[in-house]
């Protein structure tokens, strides 16, 4: 029920992102009008500073929980298919057991067939159901893991350096093995698959020790808002507050948001592909069985097993490889629209509300690129992406480790710190909505798109199987119909994934408005404990001083304490 509940949250909140996104994109429309005509200064720059300090983060972020949940997703697959491949020729095999004591000669013909579905959808379902939510988990720990600990960051990854100390820390990276690197992300090192059970002793373990650090840090935060009420921060500190504000919000809707729409094209077409691997088991099935029919292969244990083990290992083989795909396309399009953001200094001039609405155009619709034009630049930017991964990426790493011992101000520590904890306020509000929204729609939509996909070849088969005997009673082509059935039948299979793939990713971008409405209020990004170590560093200099007056000046002392 929670998760139809989710699902039935969601339909609500669909129209309001709607009619948020259309004014969104006219609004942004007219910003580059505005930002054409204005220079490039020393804020921008420092700004976009600022933000590739963020993208990089991102990157090790995704690059480490995407690793995590596809560790899951690969262990998941293989037992999946391990176990339906099995409960379909045990189903089988009992089947035509039974088969052999019925008297109902056309109970006989189907007992087999559908107990070895019955028995593979019994296994697969709950099966599919924990590999969604463990999935999601993985992915969420891992983020929340990496930003959290110092595994992957240290206070110093967020601190704008001069060019001075950019070039001073390049110098050293220089001097970094990729060993030192491989020993710094070991992390994100792929899981055996032969080491199953202990990805999910892992998952499992870390359940208790995440959901407590969590609560930790939601505390804090909410600590932090009822602090901010009885502080008083400078003129400065406001000011970068906003800018805070400013740009962690651009982060997540021309980030994360737009990362969503190529992404759901891709998953359209690669759940599709997955789609129509069902009904071509069912024609490998009918192929597998008529050559063992030809081969004269009776045994009832052998048979079922080699007329299901073809067709699921032939699924379990191209399904992996189009995951693959999908995982490399996931990494490739975030990589490509943190990379539009970046490099472009428009980004981070400063504009006004009140001259963006001075700018009179009228909205303009993106048209999307042709199928194949599209797929052909996605396979261009995976290509690019696993080139980064080689050559920058490497670079990257080497200067993250490098920049931990580096001496910094007083000020870029304390910046740094505040900019790190931002991060961390913003990616845990964005994965708060985004689990919640991510786990309840995998799950409805594998529930529904799966068992269809299963059982709509084969119910193809058998339509095809009757229309055939009324058409061509001898039993001529027999086999191509039954092909054919299964094909057809896929249609509805396939059309099920386009729809729900949809809801999907517009459930994720809804995530991403929410977590966006969510820190609206600049306040947020003003950190309290800052405020009060400072206060309590000023208080203990002046006890301090007062401390060496005589008792001449002992008066002026307790005057000044009010």
């Amino acid at each position: 029920m929670k998760i139809l509940n989710i699902y039935s949250d969601f339909k609500k909140f669909e129209p309001t992102f709607d009619k948020w996104k259309e004014e969104y994109d006219l609004q942004e429309q007219k910003a580059q009008v505005v930002l054409k005509q204005k220079p490039i200064d020393e804020v921008a720059k420092y700004e976009q500073k600022r933000a590739k300090i963020l993208v990089n983060t991102l990157a090790t972020l995704d690059e480490y929980a995407q690793t995590k949940a596809e560790d899951i997703d690969s262990v998941s697959q293989t037992l999946l298919y391990i176990a339906v491949g099995a409960l379909g020729a045990i189903g089988t095999f009992a089947g035509k057991k039974l088969a052999g004591i019925t008297k109902s000669q056309k109970l006989a013909k189907t007992l087999p067939s559908t107990m070895g579905v019955g028995f593979a959808l019994l296994t697969f379902l709950p099966i599919v159901r924990s590999t969604v939510i463990n999935q999601v988990r993985a992915n969420r720990m891992a983020r929340f893991d990496g930003i959290q600990s110092d595994k992957l960051f240290h206070n110093n990854n967020f601190a704008v350096l001069t060019d001075e100390q950019q070039k001073e820390v390049e110098k050293r990276a220089k001097n970094i093995s990729d060993t030192e690197i491989d020993g710094q992300t070991s992390a994100i090192n792929r899981a055996n698959i032969f080491n199953s059970l202990s990805v999910f002793k892992d998952l499992t373990m870390k359940q208790g020790e995440f959901q407590y650090l969590k609560n930790l840090h939601d505390k804090k935060m909410s600590d932090d808002e009822e602090k901010l009420k009885t502080l008083n921060f400078k003129e400065e500190e406001v000011k970068q507050s906003k800018k805070d504000k400013k740009l962690f919000t651009q982060i997540l809707k021309k980030v994360d948001m737009e990362s969503h729409y190529p992404l759901e094209r891709i998953e359209k077409a690669v759940n599709v592909a997955c789609s129509s691997l069902f009904a071509g088991g069912v024609l490998e099935y009918l192929v597998s069985d008529g050559i063992l029919n030809l081969l004269n292969v009776k045994h009832k244990l052998i048979r079922p097993v080699l007329s299901w083990g073809l067709p699921v290992l032939t699924i379990m083989s191209l399904n992996k490889q189009l995951a693959n795909f999908l995982n490399d396309a996931v990494k490739a399009v975030r990589y490509k629209k943190m990379q539009e953001f970046v490099n472009n200094p428009s980004n981070f001039k400063e504009v006004s509300a009140q001259e963006i609405n001075e700018v009179n155009i009228k909205g303009e619709k993106k048209e999307n690129t042709g199928f194949f034009d599209f797929f052909k630049q996605t396979f261009k930017d995976i290509d690019e992406y696993k080139k980064y991964q080689q050559t920058k990426r490497i670079e990257e790493k080497k200067f993250a480790l490098a920049v931990r011992n580096l001496s910094l101000t007083q000020k870029q520590k304390t910046q740094a710190a505040l900019l790190r904890r931002n991060a961390k306020m913003v990616i845990n509000k964005l994965d708060d909505q985004s689990q919640k929204y991510a786990s309840a729609m995998e799950t409805i939509t594998e529930s529904t798109t799966i068992p269809l996909d299963i059982i709509a070849p084969i119910l193809g088969t058998f339509s095809a199987d009757k229309l055939h005997k009324a058409v061509s009673p001898k039993g001529n082509f027999g086999l191509l119909y039954k092909g054919l059935g299964a094909l057809i039948a896929f249609l509805p299979a396939a059309m099920s994934e386009i729809y729900f793939v949809g809801q999907q990713r517009k459930a994720k971008r809804c995530a991403v408005l929410i977590a966006n409405n969510q820190l609206q209020n600049s306040d947020k990004f003003l950190d309290p404990s800052q405020k009060e170590a400072e206060e309590k560093s000023i208080l203990s200099n002046w006890t301090f001083k007062s401390s060496k007056f005589d008792k001449s000046n002992s008066f002026r002392s307790f005057k000044y304490m009010f």
